[in-house]
């Protein structure tokens, strides 16, 4: 077969180019709307995969399916074929996977980097031609030489028998090449040049082993977009239920279109991955060289060490025929044109179901309870699936929106305070639902718009809410409430657990109140608003109010709302163990709290009240050495101001009355300051012996339980 080029012969590469993806566009679809086997179940995951079933009646031993390139791997790893006639597939085959690089290598060097005419002219030199030319509507025939410039025009010359032409390039009209291997390689390196194996379909052939007739059951994963949740919610005008709408947006990009399947959508993630089967799998292997045995040099002499033998003209060449002789003796290559799995898939049990996406659309068992949204809910395997109800239809490279729920529910229009949300939020609360999932099954998250009043009021969003869960949907900020919050700690006894060299292991209480001033100028509010207080681990909330929540690690506590100014308090708990020093202010709290106990040790008890009333004596001498301290202080003060006061004066004659007055002053105010010393001495003393005996007596006190 001779293959023609019309010049110019770039022009129509570029007219091919562009009329090739189109055609084998439309041959795709065309392989997938006549598939022997239809679609007949769809599953859609949340981690990138679909499951897919098809099944039909086939006559014969051979069955056809068109896949994409990107769907072999996945099709290799999780294709199950089922003959529910009792056959079984004996093998599954496709083409083979070869890279870019080693399909180019494959093809003559002359072909593999030209681009137009005069390229391809030059980098066929030595080829079989036949030249039609434009002027003189004649052609020519020959071997081409190759090409030169002639007066700044490209001309090719062109051999015959023992005569040479030059024929101007421009002037050639049809060009036609009689070497096979050049034709065969100028179209594979147009088809590269395409990226022809991205986009042509692959056709995957599945053998039974048997002919006649069989019922079919195909079934796969294959790459997917994950299904998109969104819902709709209705508040009803007298408060208590709203309407829940659940919908997802299916997106088909599996190539064909899907019409009146099964389609079931699937909350979970199973482990997925892609894992390449395709791909020939080469192992590099050492690369050796002739063995051969070689003539024996001859052994050095002395005086000679070391000089190079020269090997003689004819010699070489005889080595140089016997390794190219050798060459041309090496095995021809294998053809590895296409792959053979024998075996792959075999499954002859008669009736079998299929794993991976659920239950088989064969024999499928009725979900008791029907519901009144457009699907009902399962558990299968760990994961949740919805089953949508009827036969679904969506167009290739298309989404659809399908039904999942429609349902009233239990809902409560409310405002909600919120101030880990930060911004605004800190300052205003939202308007909020309080919705409970009573749908008898899983809600999978997404985005809500809120409907009332026969209008949009807003937006939100919520996390996966399990079957009988509640949860709070903010969907607009109220400006019109404001907000401040501000925390009291505090921290009291609860009881004594051990005294033990005078310290006191204690169980003590730590309290948090929250203060919440709210003030509302807004009208046609509701009055319930939750407060969201932040859950940490071991505390509790002091006399919860009803309807309190405890979601997302946090207390929703609900509270009246008045016009004008609210003020919430709410407290929350947490008892912990301490040990302190029996003289600590929580020391002694604990101490008393444990004498005043009627049921305390009775020995114990009477250790601690004489250790009380020392150390209320030692407290006693404490107050009176502070006063003094403080009086002597005082009087040290006024002393410097009386001396100040006398150097002011100086030596003259009418101030000495006055500084009479001071220096008395003076020596009183120093004979004062003296007794107070004396009898600090002296209470310090006390102090000490106070404290010791103190000590002594605490050393005394024993307690453990």
């Amino acid at each position: 077969m001779v293959r023609q080029w019309s010049a110019p012969i770039v022009k129509r590469f570029l007219i091919v180019s562009l009329l090739i993806p189109a055609c084998a566009h439309q041959a795709l679809d065309g392989a997938d709307t006549v598939s022997p086997l239809p679609v007949k179940r769809v599953v859609l995951y949340q981690n990138g995969v679909g499951y897919f079933e098809r099944g039909g009646d086939l006559v014969g031993d051979t069955l056809r399916l068109q896949v994409r390139p990107e769907q072999i791997n996945d099709l290799l790893t999780s294709l199950t074929v089922i003959d529910l006639e009792g056959g079984r597939s004996q093998s599954i085959s496709l083409p083979i996977e070869k890279s870019a690089a080693q399909r180019l290598d494959e093809l003559p060097d002359q072909v593999r980097r030209q681009g137009g005419i005069h390229s391809l002219l030059a980098a066929f030199r030595g080829a079989r031609v036949r030249l039609e030319l434009r002027d003189e509507g004649t052609s020519i025939q020959g071997r081409i030489v190759g090409v030169e410039s002639i007066d700044g025009k490209p001309h090719v010359a062109l051999a015959s028998g023992a005569r040479v032409s030059n024929v101007l390039v421009e002037n050639i009209a049809h060009l036609e090449l009689h070497d096979r291997p050049l034709q065969v390689g100028l179209n594979k390196v147009l088809d590269h040049s395409l990226n022809e194996g991205q986009w042509k379909p692959v056709e995957l052939t599945v053998r039974l082993n048997t002919g006649g007739k069989h019922k079919l059951l195909v079934s796969y994963i294959s790459g997917m977009p994950t299904w998109k949740p969104a819902y709709r919610l209705v508040m009803n005008k007298t408060g208590g239920k709203a309407l829940l709408q659940g919908w997802a947006v299916i997106d088909n990009t599996s190539g064909e279109d899907w019409n009146n399947v099964s389609l079931s959508l699937s909350s979970g993630a199973p482990i997925s991955f892609i894992y390449d089967l395709h791909k020939p799998n080469f192992v590099r292997r050492q690369q050796m060289g002739v063995m051969a045995s070689g003539a024996l040099a001859p052994v050095a002499q002395a005086g000679v060490a070391g000089a190079k033998i020269k090997e003689s003209k004819r010699s070489l060449k005889a080595r140089k025929r016997r390794a190219r002789k050798g060459r041309s003796k090496a095995a021809a290559p294998m053809n590895f044109g296409a792959v053979e799995a024998a075996g792959f898939g075999g499954l002859g049990t008669r009736g079998a179901s299929i794993g991976g996406g659920g239950m088989s659309s064969l024999d499928m068992a009725q979900i008791a309870g029907a519901q009144d949204g457009g699907a009902t809910g399962t558990a299968v395997g760990g994961l949740f699936r919805y089953d949508v109800e009827g036969p679904v239809t969506v167009p290739d490279r298309s989404s659809t929106l399908v039904s999942l729920v429609n349902r009233q529910i239990e809902g409560e229009d409310l405002l909600l305070y919120r101030p880990d949300a930060g911004g605004a939020a800190a300052q205003h609360p939202y308007r909020a639902v309080r919705f409970k999932n009573d749908t008898g099954y899983m809600l999978q998250g997404g985005p809500v718009t809120v409907l009332a009043r026969g209008t949009f009021v807003g937006s939100g969003i919520f996390e996966r809410i399990e079957d009988g869960a509640e949860t709070f949907l903010p969907f607009s900020l109220e400006q019109g409430i404001s907000i401040t919050s501000h925390a009291k700690h505090g921290e009291k006894p609860l009881k004594l657990v051990a005294v033990t060299d005078g310290r006191v292991r204690c169980e003590v209480q730590s309290r948090r109140t929250q203060v919440f001033d709210i003030l509302s100028r807004a009208k046609d509010v509701p009055e319930r608003i939750y407060l969201r207080v932040g859950k940490r681990p071991g505390w509790s909330l002091e006399n919860a109010p009803k309807d309190t929540r405890e979601l997302h690690g946090a207390w929703y506590v609900p509270a009246t709302l008045k016009e004008g100014k609210t003020t919430v308090e709410i407290t929350d708990l947490h008892s912990h163990a301490r040990t302190v020093s029996w003289d600590s202010q929580l020391g002694q709290d604990v101490l008393k709290l444990y004498v005043s106990n009627a049921e305390a040790d009775s020995e114990v008890a009477a250790a601690l009240k004489a250790v009380d009333s020392k150390r209320s004596e030692l407290s006693k001498v404490r107050a009176e050495v502070a006063q003094k301290r403080k009086r002597k202080n005082e009087l040290e003060r006024e002393q410097n101001r009386v001396r100040h006061n006398i150097k002011t004066l100086g030596e003259a004659k009418i101030n000495q009355s006055l500084a009479r007055k001071f220096s008395a002053q003076l020596g009183a105010n120093e004979r004062t300051i003296a007794g107070l010393n004396g009898d600090i001495v002296k209470l310090d003393e006390q102090i000490h012996a106070l404290t010791q005996q103190l000590k002594v007596l605490m050393q005394g006190v024993s307690l453990s339980k």
